[in-house]
C-alpha cells in the first residue's frame, strides 16, 4: 500500500496496550484507485480509497472515542449514520378543547359545562303553542315562493302556481 512519506502511519484512536505508545497500528486491507473503478460515486478531488483495520477488539469502546476523524471505524460510521437519520423531536401537541360539553343530567350538548335549560326547569325558547303552527306554515309558504321564483329565472323551467296555505 502506498502511503505519503510525510505523514505518519495511522494508529487506532482507542488506546490499547498492543502498540509501543499505547495505540495499536492500523493494518492495511485494500487500496482502490478511482481510475481502476470509475463511477459517479467518487467525491471530487479523491483518487484513491484506502481501507485500514485495527487488529484490536473494541467491543466496549465508549461511543465518544469511536470517531476517528477522516478514517472511520465501524462504530463511528454507525454513530454518524444514526445521528443523520434521527427523526426530528416531536413538538408537544395540545389536545383540542371540546366544542361542546354535555349536560350533566340528560347528556345533550350544551355550549358550556353544566346542565341544559330544560333540565334546569327554564323554557327552551320555543314558540308559543298557539302561534307556532301558524308561524311555521307562513314561513314555509314564503320559502316555497322564493325557491319557485328563483327557479323560474333558470332556462328550461316554468313557474308553477303557488298554493296559499
Amino acid at each position: 500500500m502506498l502511503w505519503p512519506a510525510a505523514e505518519p502511519w495511522p494508529k487506532c484512536p482507542v488506546p490499547e496496550d498492543d502498540g509501543p505508545d499505547g495505540f495499536p497500528t492500523m493494518v492495511p486491507l485494500a487500496q482502490i484507485h478511482a481510475g481502476d473503478v470509475p463511477g459517479p460515486w467518487w467525491p471530487e478531488r479523491v483518487d484513491v480509497l484506502q481501507v485500514l483495520w485495527c487488529p484490536s477488539e473494541h467491543g466496549d469502546v465508549p461511543i465518544g472515542q469511536a470517531d476517528c476523524g477522516p478514517m472511520h471505524s465501524p462504530a463511528a460510521v454507525l454513530r454518524s449514520r444514526l445521528q443523520r437519520k434521527m427523526p426530528p423531536v416531536p413538538e408537544a401537541v395540545r389536545p383540542a378543547a371540546p366544542r361542546y360539553a354535555e349536560c350533566g343530567r340528560c347528556h345533550d350538548p350544551v355550549p358550556r359545562p353544566g346542565i341544559c335549560r330544560p333540565c334546569a326547569g327554564l323554557s327552551s325558547g320555543a314558540p308559543a303553542v298557539g302561534a307556532g303552527s301558524r308561524a311555521t306554515a307562513a314561513g314555509v309558504a314564503r320559502a316555497r315562493a322564493a325557491l319557485l321564483a328563483a327557479r323560474s329565472g333558470l332556462p328550461g323551467h316554468r313557474a308553477a302556481p303557488v298554493a296559499a296555505g
